[in-house]
């Protein structure tokens, strides 16, 4: 190639216009061959880049989630997490009083990388600030976590929040639900019924809009199914998603969370493809051996 274009560069006198244009234009044409081989080269490179800073971002947010919980006694926990391609990123965990009298469980949603990074440390600061007897009330704290969270949102930033208290005194799970997050619940043998909800996320819902949503009275074999809206949207809409959770209802945990999470895969042109957004579950089960006092309620 190096031979050809020392030869396309030499002219014989006299000239001949008709050579002078041909050679010109063979020039114009390398020219441009060789720019759109290095935009080819440059545009590979920032791909690569792209994929490689995905892969982080996916790696840290990976160590955020918990990958296992520790045994609760008298309820089966288990969780599933797959990283999505948008902005932002869920985040779930539980926690157990010292007493084991109470234990809580947190769901959250947030629309930007800054307030997922953040959220942590407001969920810290809150749970720093109040005292025991605050802790116990879902409302209580999803309202301090919403004071926290203000000070940190961007002007386009939402997020929505899950936090349910399940009570071993009384077998009551009460909860505070406030955007896009979704919440099932199944009576033993009977089919998923959706818990009601604030549908409108931070900051959209206001700080006196902060309510318990509701309470319900847990019994042996009775299952609880906390969704991010990833899964929501990888089905196609409420109802898809309700079906599907309803056909597997007595499905051991850990392979109702693996169907799930692979009816997503599923719609993924390869394997290395992500969802649109983090799809994050978390299944509690009723041991059979927990006192039951709903009967006297």
């Amino acid at each position: 190639e190096g031979e050809r274009q020392d030869r396309d560069s030499v002219l014989v006198h006299p000239f001949r216009l008709s050579e002078i244009r041909t050679r010109l234009s063979a020039y114009r044409d390398r020219k441009q061959l060789d720019a759109f081989r290095s935009l080819g080269g440059s545009f590979n490179q920032v791909i690569e880049k792209l994929k490689s800073d995905l892969e982080l971002v996916e790696r840290v947010h990976r160590r955020k989630i918990p990958k296992r919980f520790p045994k609760v006694k008298g309820l089966q926990v288990a969780s599933r997490f797959l990283a999505g391609a948008a902005p932002g990123g869920d985040h779930f965990d539980l926690a157990e009083t010292r007493a084991s009298s109470r234990v809580s469980f947190l769901m959250t949603d947030s629309s930007s990388y800054g307030l997922a990074g953040a959220i942590l440390d407001v969920i810290m600061s809150v749970a720093m600030k109040l005292g025991m007897d605050e802790l116990r009330t879902s409302e209580i704290f999803v309202r301090q976590i919403y004071d926290e969270v203000m000070l940190a949102l961007g002007k386009k930033d939402h997020l929505s929040v899950f936090y349910g208290l399940y009570s071993r005194a009384s077998s009551d799970f009460e909860y505070v639900s406030v955007g896009s997050n979704r919440g099932f619940y199944a009576p033993a043998g009977k089919p998923f019924q959706e818990l009601p909800r604030i549908e409108s996320p931070i900051p959209q819902a206001a700080a006196d809009d902060i309510r318990s949503c509701g309470k319900v009275s847990l019994a042996p074999n009775d299952r609880i199914v906390l969704l991010s809206d990833g899964f929501l949207e990888s089905f196609g809409g409420e109802k898809s998603l309700e079906s599907w959770i309803n056909g597997h209802r007595g499905t051991e945990p850990d392979k109702f969370l693996t169907e799930l999470a692979f009816q997503v895969k599923s719609k993924l042109s390869s394997d290395d493809d992500l969802p649109d957004q983090d799809c994050s579950a978390l299944l509690i089960d009723v041991d059979t051996n927990v006192t039951s006092l709903r009967a006297t309620k």
